[in-house]
């Protein structure tokens, strides 16, 4: 039987543990940002049922993004001592994405989650929640390309879910969509209520850096992939690291409308970097 390792990220998210099926194998790693002085006691009463196979990890100093450092740092020693586990991080934050996408293609077995019930392993099929609501209308406010029919919006809310939901929480989930006034389906279609669609104005200064980016990926062989790994190379090449999230969708936005990008549902990128 292969082990599961669950690296959760609790500064970014406080998930429930579910009861752990007794024919699985599964260590649960806690790690607590240095601000954070309280956890919850069924929390406590979980992690403490597990014995052994449950650690809290915690960090003394803060630093910017020094728990996601962390958890690399734990990851790589865990498969270190079990390269055929299964490793799955529990969080919200999509920084890891491009990590786990380089560590997928060598044959690695990892994957992030919103949520440990999440894990396909477990076999758990998930309740909807307002959370979940909440987490499926802020992606997508975000999203470039909105899913503009039913089967669309149901492929996005796989991907985002990692396929948690069976088709009555799917369905619940679309309704509650409808409820809240943000969308309306007619004849198979996504409508979207009150959401502004944007004319993307694209100024002198953005069209020189696409000039740039494009430059820089038609000399790429390996160009990112998925759109979060587009995103953090944007980051990289031309803020440097720093975060500036209003540019950043101001050039996603004008690399789609001059058709440099295309991103699908499920967040591949197809590039057109024609001259």
């Amino acid at each position: 039987m292969k082990n599961n390792y669950i690296f959760i990220d609790f500064e970014n998210i406080q998930p429930e543990i579910p009861d752990i099926p007794e024919n699985l194998s599964v260590y649960i790693l806690l790690f607590i940002g240095a601000k954070q002085s309280k956890i919850s006691l069924d929390l406590a009463i979980k992690m403490k049922d597990l014995g052994e196979k449950a650690k809290f990890i915690s960090l003394e100093q803060t630093g910017k993004n020094a728990l996601d450092f962390l958890i690399v740092h734990y990851i790589g020693e865990y498969f270190a001592k079990d390269p055929e586990g299964y490793f799955h991080i529990i969080s919200k934050d999509s920084g890891f994405d491009p990590l786990i996408e380089h560590l997928q293609k060598r044959g690695i077995s990892i994957t992030r989650y919103r949520s440990i019930e999440n894990i396909p392993v477990f076999g758990i099929t998930r309740k909807v929640t307002q959370n979940d609501i909440a987490d499926l209308i802020e992606y997508l406010d975000q999203a470039t390309g909105k899913p503009s029919s039913i089967e669309k919006l149901i492929n996005v809310i796989n991907t985002l879910f990692k396929k948690a939901f069976n088709e009555v929480e799917i369905n619940k989930l679309i309704f509650n969509l409808e409820l809240k006034n943000y969308i309306r389906v007619e004849n198979n279609k996504v409508i979207y209520l009150n959401v502004k669609e944007e004319k993307v104005k694209i100024s002198n200064q953005t069209k020189e850096v696409i000039l740039k980016i494009k430059e820089n990926l038609s000399q790429r062989q390996n160009r990112p992939a998925r759109i979060d790994s587009l995103k953090n190379f944007i980051k990289s090449f031309v803020f440097k690291g720093k975060e500036e999230p209003t540019k950043l969708n101001e050039i996603l936005k004008a690399l789609e409308k001059q058709k440099v990008i295309q991103v699908s549902d499920n967040g591949k990128v197809s590039y057109n970097l024609k001259k």
